[in-house]
């Protein structure tokens, strides 16, 4: 983290010199010269930081001299946040010539430029070729085809073996004098690569060998080339036996597909002997029978990882009981896009040059980690992008062992305690179960804190004196406690990034003075249910660094200011006023998503109902936001859980939609609430020019009695949902897009993977195609999983569905499909998972 956080001090100095010649902004007396020399130190600085990040673990000096290195950097990002937060304010508010920042905090940095600590660059642990062969489990399969290719050409025994642990960082000399003691050949003590690489020539020339290189980790071609060269000198039918963790390496070294073994997951049954081997030395202890159910649990979550299996065993050998066993299984759950807006509010992942978007860098980070299998238990949306994942207490143990100084959590007892921080190093500060009522009365050693989380907490306000103890924070979670008001005074916390209120169902309103905070990035109100009063247009156009807004179930936030917030990148609720005839004065309108055309992801549009023109819909500019991929149109205020009963016909709801026409790449669709007794009059024009539609969802149309629609032929459709449609009795042809215009020879839901009902208690019949239609017309060839929710009186299917590749069918709280039904159920009995859940007769007659 120092290393970033330093580097990120580098980029934010070289830019004060440019904006203040750009915006012709005065901040400092002379600050030029003392952005030049901050910068000259901590390149000088960076230089060794790779270092010392490594050495932290084991040596304490090291670990100090970070600890002292990050306190007075973070000191100087804050003196560097604070000017270019005064250029960015004087911009907005075109003040131009404006009053000195003081400059301060630089005595302390220069002193810790004095400290001395020498750094060289550490080796990782090599390996060994001695193995325990008690100790090995499985690969049998891998170990033969290996024997085989070495073998395969020219058997002739090799006279020379040599095995080589590449260390990393990969050292040319160093690779080159371990193969010439391999070789039993003296050091020519040079340093020059050339004279090794020349002995190494002479020695195996001619003759046949085997080398052996050992978790290699650089994949840099150029390195290797020397030495891929040299050792073309050997006999024919020599051999390079290369290990690496790293795809790439082994293409860079010349191995070719059919040369290259793959090492998959373990066996559950090697894995549950390599695991027990470990934790129990041999596995023969007799009372590892007391730990074996949880410890087979264990084995599961290591997912077949020798790696995991060995860490994981390790670590049980000096846990003695059953308890300390189960709190392994302990997991920490992870939202990805919330970690990267966590990173980006600590300014974690700026890049050099600056141009590249953070959430992007913050993406290629997070693929990273779990490419290193850092995180586990991924969870996925319906698209196949990561939503969440844990993160194993293992390794939140040790995160914690290496940040224990800067990260502190503390139980509140009580809302009058005087509460005292370890010491001036923490940065990162949560709070646990904090009773009902204010803030603590105060805080001890808080003003380096960067950030301030509350976990299961009931607190009640936000005092004005934590505020101003708390001056340098970016990031503050006061979600689901109990908050009634937030201080005017919040507004003084500059560094802020972001600020989390969440369902805190209590508060109100937000003070104009919220909209001080320059530097905001992200901003979360998700179901502040009370919450009706938000800073007006005026304030709010002071946030231009806000990208991230998120307001799901706060259906009151919907001021006109969000309008004016052009930077925008994530909105995931853009709440119409709430119904027709209402006083509309300051709300939002649709044609006030007109400029927002940064958004990107998914974007839900509550409350269409209320829409009287639908020419506004026109004036959204949808067509125009190709950032957009995931779009929900809602005439109601679907919050996951309960839709509002609609009022009226629905005279002008696909007017609406016609004129809510998105870009043609759209991705993902929802429709939610309509009032058509049909679908097809409710149907916009432009579904069909979709041509990247991979999902559909139609939810909630209670007045819809015929399912109809040109579903069919949406050629990219891989996912269709439908449900809440009360009134529909029968599904036919309709459904599948088919009339009489129809041509032969189609292919209807052509991609169609998973289709799903939910919540359709009238639904009896299930109908086909039938007559001419029946051998002409290919339906759904795809479709492997197939579901029925709550269909309680469905008893027909149709006969295509016996035709499909079906993989997995569901069925619950749906009676009459069951295998007593033979003729209808033989239609999915080819699935080879069929789940049927128990029947919940509260549903069957709905």
């Amino acid at each position: 983290m120092a290393e970033a956080l330093v580097f990120f001090l580098v980029e934010q100095l070289g830019s004060i010199i440019f904006q203040q010649v750009e915006q012709n902004v005065r901040l400092v007396v002379n600050v030029e010269k003392e952005v030049r020399n901050l910068t000259l130190n901590l390149e000088a600085i960076l230089a060794v930081l790779t270092d010392a990040e490594r050495r932290q673990v084991k040596e304490d000096s090291v670990r100090r001299w970070l600890n002292n290195l990050k306190q007075v950097s973070c000191e100087i990002d804050d003196v560097v946040d604070e000017w270019s937060t005064e250029i960015l304010k004087q911009q907005i508010e075109k003040q131009g010539e404006n009053a000195v920042v003081v400059p301060k905090k630089k005595q302390k940095f220069y002193k810790f430029l004095q400290s001395k600590t020498e750094f060289e660059q550490p080796e990782r642990l090599k390996s060994f070729s001695i193995v325990d062969k008690t100790g090995t489990f499985g690969r049998e399969y891998e170990r033969n085809k290996l024997v085989s290719q070495l073998v395969s050409e020219n058997s002739e025994e090799r006279k020379l073996h040599l095995a080589i642990s590449v260390v990393d960082p990969f050292v040319q000399i160093t690779v080159a004098k371990a193969i010439l003691e391999g070789l039993k050949v003296k050091d020519p003590k040079s340093n020059e690569l050339e004279t090794y690489l020349q002995h190494i020539s002479n020695s195996i020339e001619g003759k046949k060998f085997l080398l052996v290189l050992d978790d290699v980790w650089d994949s840099n071609h150029r390195k290797w080339e020397p030495f891929l060269t040299t050792l073309q000198c050997g006999g024919s039918g020599s051999r390079i036996l290369v290990t690496t963790r790293i795809a790439q390496v082994a293409s860079t070294l010349g191995a070719t597909s059919d040369r290259t073994i793959h090492l998959k997951e373990l066996g559950e049954e090697n894995c549950r002997s390599l695991f027990y081997h470990i934790a129990f030395f041999d596995g023969g202890r007799k009372e590892s029978k007391k730990f074996e159910d949880i410890g087979n649990e264990i084995v599961k979550k290591c997912k077949g990882l020798p790696l995991a299996a060995r860490t994981l065993g390790s670590l049980m050998r000096c846990k003695k009981t059953v308890q300390q066993w189960v709190d392994v299984l302990n997991n920490y759950r992870i939202v990805k896009d919330e970690l990267i807006e966590l990173w980006m509010s600590q300014d974690y992942l700026e890049v050099k040059g600056g141009n590249q978007e953070k959430k992007i860098v913050g993406q290629w980070c997070f693929e990273n980690l779990v490419m290193q299998s850092f995180f586990k238990d991924i969870e996925e949306d319906l698209e196949g992008n990561i939503r969440s994942c844990k993160m194993h207490d293992i390794v939140h143990d040790f995160l914690q062992y290496l940040t224990k100084d800067e990260c502190f959590s503390m139980v509140v007892k009580g809302a009058n305690e005087r509460m005292e921080l370890p010491g001036d190093e923490v940065r990162h500060l949560s709070l646990m179960f904090a009773p009902k009522g204010p803030f603590p009365v105060s805080f001890l050693n808080c003003k380096s804190l960067r950030t301030l989380t509350t976990f299961e907490s009931e607190l009640t306000s936000y005092t004005n004196e934590l505020i101003s103890q708390s001056k340098s924070l970016r990031t503050l979670n006061l979600s689901k406690n109990s908050i009634l008001e937030v201080p005017k005074e919040i507004g003084g916390l500059i560094h802020l990034r972001y600020l989390d209120l969440s369902h805190n169902r209590e508060l109100k309103e937000l003070p104009d003075s919220l909209c001080d905070l320059y530097n905001l990035q992200t901003l979360r109100l998700v179901k502040c249910c009370e919450l009706v009063k938000f800073p007006d247009e005026e304030a709010m156009r002071k946030l231009t660094k806000l990208k991230h807004l998120y307001v799901e179930g706060s259906p009151h936030v919907k001021s006109k200011g969000i309008r004016s917030l052009t930077g925008l990148q994530k909105l995931d609720v853009f709440h119409l006023n709430g119904y027709k005839g209402a006083d509309k004065e300051g709300t939002l309108k649709l044609q006030d998503l007109k400029n927002l055309n940064q958004l990107e992801g998914s974007l839900s549009i509550a409350h269409l109902e209320s829409v009287e023109d639908a020419s506004e819909g026109v004036k959204a500019c949808l067509s125009e936001k190709h950032l957009l991929h995931h779009l929900k149109l809602d005439f109601a205020c679907f919050d996951g859980w309960h839709v509002p009963e609609r009022k009226g016909t629905g005279h002008n709801d696909r007017e609406i939609l016609n004129a809510l026409q998105p870009h043609g790449d759209l991705e993902s669709l929802s429709i939610i609430s309509g009032l058509a007794t049909c679908f097809s009059c409710l149907c916009p024009n432009w579904i069909l020019s979709l041509h990247k539609l991979t999902r559909l969802e139609l939810q909630y149309f209670r007045n819809c009695e015929l399912l109809s629609g040109p579903f069919g032929r949406l050629p990219s459709l891989e996912s269709f949902a439908v449900g809440g449609m009360g009134k529909v009795k029968k599904v036919g042809v309709e459904f599948l897009g088919l009339d009489s215009s129809s041509s032969s020879c189609l292919t209807l839901f052509p991609k169609l993977k998973n289709l799903e009902f939910a919540e359709m208690p009238r639904w009896e019949q299930w109908e086909g195609v039938g007559g001419y239609f029946q051998n002409n017309i290919t339906i759904m060839p795809s479709l492997s999983r197939l579901r029925f929710y709550r269909c309680s009186k469905l008893g027909t299917l149709p006969d295509f569905l016996h035709k499909t590749p079906l993989q997995s069918v569901t069925v619950e709280h749906s009676p009459f499909l069951t295998p007593k039904t033979s003729e209808e159920w033989a239609k999915i009995s080819h699935s080879p998972h069929i789940q049927r859940c128990k029947i919940d007769m509260k549903f069957a007659d709905i």
